[in-house]
Protein backbone atom coordinates (compact mmCIF):
# COMPACT_ATOMS: atom_id res chain seq x y z
CA UNK A 1 0.00 0.00 0.00
CA UNK A 2 1.45 3.50 -0.58
CA UNK A 3 0.68 6.84 1.02
CA UNK A 4 0.69 10.16 -1.41
CA UNK A 5 0.10 13.37 -0.32
CA UNK A 6 -1.50 15.91 -2.23
CA UNK A 7 0.70 19.94 -3.42
CA UNK A 8 -1.92 21.60 -1.37
CA UNK A 9 -0.75 20.27 1.55
CA UNK A 10 2.90 20.59 0.55
CA UNK A 11 2.34 24.52 0.15
CA UNK A 12 1.11 24.36 3.45
CA UNK A 13 3.30 23.00 4.93
CA UNK A 14 6.33 24.95 3.47
CA UNK A 15 5.01 27.97 4.99
CA UNK A 16 4.63 26.44 8.49
CA UNK A 17 7.96 25.04 7.48
CA UNK A 18 9.40 28.86 7.32
CA UNK A 19 9.32 29.61 10.89
CA UNK A 20 11.68 27.01 11.70
CA UNK A 21 13.58 22.95 12.25
CA UNK A 22 16.03 23.38 15.15
CA UNK A 23 15.35 24.22 18.40
CA UNK A 24 18.92 24.37 19.65
CA UNK A 25 20.70 26.81 16.79
CA UNK A 26 23.91 29.02 19.13
CA UNK A 27 22.85 32.41 18.55
CA UNK A 28 24.94 35.12 20.44
CA UNK A 29 23.97 38.13 20.80
CA UNK A 30 20.05 37.96 21.40
CA UNK A 31 18.79 39.58 24.22
CA UNK A 32 17.03 36.81 26.23
CA UNK A 33 14.52 36.98 28.93
CA UNK A 34 15.72 38.09 32.55
CA UNK A 35 14.08 35.40 35.46
CA UNK A 36 14.81 35.36 39.14
CA UNK A 37 18.21 37.15 38.31
CA UNK A 38 18.60 33.89 35.22
CA UNK A 39 18.71 34.26 31.37
CA UNK A 40 15.68 32.77 29.97
CA UNK A 41 16.21 31.63 26.12
CA UNK A 42 13.30 30.27 23.96
CA UNK A 43 13.26 28.55 20.73
CA UNK A 44 10.34 28.15 18.59
CA UNK A 45 10.93 25.95 15.59
CA UNK A 46 7.83 24.48 13.16
CA UNK A 47 9.32 22.25 10.79
CA UNK A 48 8.65 20.79 7.11
CA UNK A 49 9.63 16.57 7.35
CA UNK A 50 9.23 15.02 3.80
CA UNK A 51 7.79 11.63 5.63
CA UNK A 52 7.99 8.34 4.12
CA UNK A 53 6.69 5.31 6.03
CA UNK A 54 6.94 1.69 5.63
CA UNK A 55 6.05 -2.12 7.88
CA UNK A 56 2.63 -3.05 9.18
CA UNK A 57 -0.52 -2.02 10.18
CA UNK A 58 -2.78 -5.45 11.64
CA UNK A 59 -6.60 -5.22 12.62
CA UNK A 60 -6.87 -8.78 12.74
CA UNK A 61 -7.41 -10.86 10.92
CA UNK A 62 -6.62 -8.15 8.43
CA UNK A 63 -3.22 -7.32 7.78
CA UNK A 64 -1.84 -4.40 5.57
CA UNK A 65 1.41 -3.60 4.38
CA UNK A 66 2.92 0.17 4.38
CA UNK A 67 5.80 0.10 1.79
CA UNK A 68 5.95 4.05 0.25
CA UNK A 69 8.96 6.91 -0.66
CA UNK A 70 9.14 10.19 -0.12
CA UNK A 71 7.90 10.85 -3.63
CA UNK A 72 4.71 8.69 -2.98
CA UNK A 73 3.61 10.06 0.15
CA UNK A 74 3.04 14.00 -1.06
CA UNK A 75 -0.06 12.71 -3.07
CA UNK A 76 -1.89 11.63 -0.19
CA UNK A 77 -1.34 13.60 2.84
CA UNK A 78 -4.52 14.77 3.69
CA UNK A 79 -3.47 16.91 6.78
CA UNK A 80 -0.02 17.40 8.52
CA UNK A 81 1.92 20.00 11.31
CA UNK A 82 5.26 19.20 12.86
CA UNK A 83 6.73 21.80 15.58
CA UNK A 84 9.22 22.24 18.32
CA UNK A 85 9.51 24.91 21.71
CA UNK A 86 12.39 24.85 23.67
CA UNK A 87 12.96 27.00 27.04
CA UNK A 88 16.32 26.82 28.64
CA UNK A 89 17.89 28.27 31.36
CA UNK A 90 21.42 27.99 32.39
CA UNK A 91 22.14 24.40 32.02
CA UNK A 92 18.19 23.28 32.32
CA UNK A 93 15.54 23.16 29.74
CA UNK A 94 12.05 21.87 28.68
CA UNK A 95 11.57 20.71 24.90
CA UNK A 96 8.56 20.05 23.43
CA UNK A 97 7.99 18.53 19.80
CA UNK A 98 5.17 16.95 18.11
CA UNK A 99 3.43 15.70 14.90
CA UNK A 100 0.22 15.26 13.36
CA UNK A 101 -0.02 13.56 10.09
CA UNK A 102 -3.55 12.32 8.53
CA UNK A 103 -2.70 9.89 5.77
CA UNK A 104 -5.60 8.25 3.12
CA UNK A 105 -5.03 5.55 0.09
CA UNK A 106 -5.92 2.50 -1.63
CA UNK A 107 -4.30 -0.70 -0.44
CA UNK A 108 -4.04 -4.56 -0.36
CA UNK A 109 -4.28 -6.89 2.01
CA UNK A 110 -1.27 -8.88 3.18
CA UNK A 111 -0.83 -13.06 2.27
CA UNK A 112 -4.39 -12.97 1.55
CA UNK A 113 -5.74 -14.08 -2.02
CA UNK A 114 -9.22 -13.18 -2.72
CA UNK A 115 -10.98 -14.89 -5.97
CA UNK A 116 -12.62 -11.60 -6.91
CA UNK A 117 -11.72 -7.83 -6.86
CA UNK A 118 -11.50 -5.77 -3.44
CA UNK A 119 -10.76 -1.66 -2.95
CA UNK A 120 -9.30 -1.08 0.10
CA UNK A 121 -9.04 2.23 1.56
CA UNK A 122 -6.65 3.03 4.48
CA UNK A 123 -6.90 6.01 6.46
CA UNK A 124 -4.27 6.02 9.44
CA UNK A 125 -4.18 9.26 11.69
CA UNK A 126 -1.03 9.14 14.10
CA UNK A 127 -0.39 12.32 16.88
CA UNK A 128 2.32 12.28 19.17
CA UNK A 129 3.43 15.07 21.54
CA UNK A 130 7.02 14.54 23.35
CA UNK A 131 7.88 16.80 26.44
CA UNK A 132 11.36 15.97 28.17
CA UNK A 133 13.24 17.94 30.77
CA UNK A 134 17.15 18.35 29.42
CA UNK A 135 20.32 19.02 30.99
CA UNK A 136 23.48 20.01 29.95
CA UNK A 137 26.45 17.81 31.07
CA UNK A 138 28.73 18.64 28.91
CA UNK A 139 29.62 22.44 27.74
CA UNK A 140 32.48 24.07 25.53
CA UNK A 141 33.60 26.89 23.16
CA UNK A 142 33.05 24.15 20.48
CA UNK A 143 29.90 22.56 21.42
CA UNK A 144 27.57 20.77 24.08
CA UNK A 145 26.01 17.50 25.19
CA UNK A 146 22.27 17.19 27.00
CA UNK A 147 20.46 14.22 27.98
CA UNK A 148 16.68 14.12 28.27
CA UNK A 149 14.38 12.20 29.97
CA UNK A 150 10.44 12.64 29.82
CA UNK A 151 7.51 11.33 28.30
CA UNK A 152 5.93 10.93 25.04
CA UNK A 153 1.83 10.72 24.51
CA UNK A 154 1.16 8.68 21.47
CA UNK A 155 -2.09 8.05 19.52
CA UNK A 156 -2.85 6.25 16.82
CA UNK A 157 -6.00 5.68 14.52
CA UNK A 158 -6.57 3.41 11.84
CA UNK A 159 -9.73 2.93 9.12
CA UNK A 160 -10.07 -0.05 6.78
CA UNK A 161 -13.12 0.56 4.02
CA UNK A 162 -12.93 -2.77 2.05
CA UNK A 163 -15.38 -2.89 -1.00
CA UNK A 164 -16.15 -6.35 -2.58
CA UNK A 165 -18.51 -6.95 -5.34
CA UNK A 166 -20.66 -9.01 -2.43
CA UNK A 167 -20.54 -6.36 0.89
CA UNK A 168 -18.44 -3.26 2.27
CA UNK A 169 -17.17 -3.42 4.93
CA UNK A 170 -15.15 -0.89 7.24
CA UNK A 171 -13.33 -1.67 10.22
CA UNK A 172 -11.76 1.21 12.33
CA UNK A 173 -9.37 0.49 15.65
CA UNK A 174 -7.52 3.82 17.21
CA UNK A 175 -5.62 3.40 20.30
CA UNK A 176 -3.31 5.56 22.63
CA UNK A 177 -0.52 5.47 25.32
CA UNK A 178 2.25 7.45 27.61
CA UNK A 179 5.65 6.15 26.65
CA UNK A 180 8.69 7.19 29.09
CA UNK A 181 12.01 8.75 26.87
CA UNK A 182 15.69 8.57 27.61
CA UNK A 183 17.94 10.23 25.15
CA UNK A 184 20.90 12.13 24.30
CA UNK A 185 21.48 15.09 22.26
CA UNK A 186 25.22 16.97 20.98
CA UNK A 187 26.10 20.53 19.30
CA UNK A 188 29.10 20.67 17.26
CA UNK A 189 30.47 23.82 15.63
CA UNK A 190 32.57 23.64 12.27
CA UNK A 191 32.63 27.07 11.98
CA UNK A 192 31.45 30.38 13.66
CA UNK A 193 28.69 29.87 11.70
CA UNK A 194 28.32 26.37 10.71
CA UNK A 195 27.57 23.45 12.88
CA UNK A 196 25.76 19.74 13.18
CA UNK A 197 23.25 18.63 15.79
CA UNK A 198 22.01 15.39 16.75
CA UNK A 199 19.51 13.67 18.96
CA UNK A 200 18.66 9.72 20.21
CA UNK A 201 15.46 9.00 22.18
CA UNK A 202 14.27 5.40 22.78
CA UNK A 203 11.09 4.70 24.60
CA UNK A 204 9.95 2.20 27.77
CA UNK A 205 6.61 0.85 27.14
CA UNK A 206 6.55 0.51 23.10
CA UNK A 207 8.10 -3.06 22.37
CA UNK A 208 10.77 -0.84 20.56
CA UNK A 209 10.64 2.74 19.48
CA UNK A 210 13.34 4.93 18.38
CA UNK A 211 13.96 8.55 17.35
CA UNK A 212 16.68 9.91 15.78
CA UNK A 213 17.88 13.28 14.20
CA UNK A 214 20.80 14.70 12.87
CA UNK A 215 21.04 17.71 10.68
CA UNK A 216 23.43 20.35 9.81
CA UNK A 217 22.59 24.29 10.73
CA UNK A 218 23.76 28.04 9.39
CA UNK A 219 23.34 30.60 11.75
CA UNK A 220 21.56 33.12 9.18
CA UNK A 221 21.94 36.31 11.97
CA UNK A 222 22.22 36.43 16.05
CA UNK A 223 18.28 35.16 15.80
CA UNK A 224 17.83 32.52 13.30
CA UNK A 225 19.11 29.52 12.06
CA UNK A 226 18.50 27.35 8.42
CA UNK A 227 18.81 24.07 9.14
CA UNK A 228 18.71 20.60 6.30
CA UNK A 229 18.66 17.10 8.14
CA UNK A 230 17.30 13.57 8.31
CA UNK A 231 14.48 12.16 11.12
CA UNK A 232 13.63 8.34 11.76
CA UNK A 233 11.27 7.35 13.93
CA UNK A 234 10.51 3.46 14.69
CA UNK A 235 6.90 2.67 16.39
CA UNK A 236 6.56 -1.09 17.40
CA UNK A 237 3.26 -1.26 19.36
CA UNK A 238 0.74 -4.23 19.64
CA UNK A 239 -2.37 -5.00 21.60
CA UNK A 240 -4.20 -8.26 21.17
CA UNK A 241 -6.33 -6.61 18.24
CA UNK A 242 -4.07 -3.98 16.90
CA UNK A 243 -0.53 -4.06 15.65
CA UNK A 244 1.60 -0.97 14.17
CA UNK A 245 5.12 -1.84 13.37
CA UNK A 246 6.14 1.01 10.63
CA UNK A 247 8.46 3.52 10.36
CA UNK A 248 8.12 7.36 10.02
CA UNK A 249 11.77 8.51 8.18
CA UNK A 250 12.62 10.92 5.42
CA UNK A 251 14.32 14.94 5.61
CA UNK A 252 13.51 17.94 7.21
CA UNK A 253 14.18 21.39 6.55
CA UNK A 254 13.17 24.62 8.47
CA UNK A 255 14.88 26.94 10.45
CA UNK A 256 14.73 28.31 13.92
CA UNK A 257 13.89 31.52 15.96
CA UNK A 258 15.09 32.77 19.35
CA UNK A 259 13.96 35.60 21.38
Amino acid sequence: MKYHAPYRYLVANLVVLLTGFCFGAKTADAKPVQADGRAWEFYVAPYLWGIALDGDISHKPYSVEVDESFSDLWSDLDAGFMGAFEARRDRFSILLDGFYIDLTDDGAFKNLPLPFPVDLDVDNETYTALLTATYRVLQSSAGFVDVLAGYRYWSLETKLRVNTPIADLQVSEDDSWHDAQFGVRGHLDLTPRLYIEGMALTGARSDRTVDLAAFVGYEMNDCTAIMLGYRHVKIDYSTSEYEFDAALRGPAIGFSYRF
